[in-house]
């Protein structure tokens, strides 16, 4: 918990004291990120909490205006104003864990078709349904909800292999149906986890509706289109 309120502490200093000409925004949420992350609450990820924030704008600005008091220091005034901001942050950070393990979750339930795919498409082909867990295509899956665009070069970084062994699995990927190719620069071909970055873009629609499931609000501010496969509302 204590992270958690040194966080809504410095961003509310930061945004009552709005120190640039423009940006104060968008540091001022960088900072809520960057003192979880240094009191090693999110260490590997990056919580949602401003958006949440932006979701629930007219607590946000209230939160904020209470905690901008002018009430003697240590009184009781000056502690529910502060309290006040204090609680509307915390219920955003809860928010933001219940949508992200969701995310998760819905993520998590891609491995068993991705799995189901590729053993199809090797025994179709010939090879043994399982391939070794030591080698390329065994391992790259577990990469794609980090990585979900790459391409051979970063894959090979990713997973210090050899630019033949990254391309050979990214292709085995591509043949079932696993991955979908883009082409970028200079003729390159980037590797598309489709189906995961539509679960990201129903989850940022979520996360904009007052009632966190767009099936109940629609979002309340711009949000990215929808996936035009037909993927199942968040």
């Amino acid at each position: 918990m204590l992270p958690l309120i040194q966080a809504a502490i410095v961003h509310a200093q930061f945004e009552t004291i709005h120190p640039f000409t423009g940006g104060n925004g968008r540091v001022g949420r960088a900072l809520i990120h960057t003192v979880l992350a240094r009191r090693g609450l999110t260490e590997r990820a990056v919580l949602p909490i401003s958006l949440v924030l932006a979701t629930l704008r007219d607590a946000y600005v209230t939160g904020l205006n209470a905690y901008r008091h002018d009430a003697p220091a240590a009184s009781a005034d000056a502690s529910a104003s502060i309290n006040a901001w204090l609680a509307t942050f915390v219920r955003a950070s809860a928010i933001a864990v219940e949508q992200s393990k969701t995310l998760m979750e819905q993520i998590e339930d891609l491995r068993s078709d991705r799995t189901d795919r590729l053993s199809t498409y090797r025994k179709s082909v010939g090879l043994r349904a399982i391939p070794r867990a030591d080698s390329a295509v065994a391992r790259l899956p577990g990469q794609l909800p980090e990585a979900p665009v790459v391409t051979a070069t970063t894959l090979s970084t990713i997973l210090g292999i050899s630019f033949p062994a990254a391309n050979g699995a990214l292709e085995e990927l591509r043949h079932a149906d696993v991955l979908r190719t883009r082409s970028i620069e200079r003729g390159a071909a980037a590797y598309l986890t489709r189906d995961v970055l539509d679960l990201i873009t129903l989850a940022e629609g979520a996360l904009a509706s007052t009632k966190f499931d767009t099936r109940t609000a629609p979002p309340n501010r711009a949000v990215p289109a929808r996936p035009e496969n037909g993927a199942p509302r968040s």
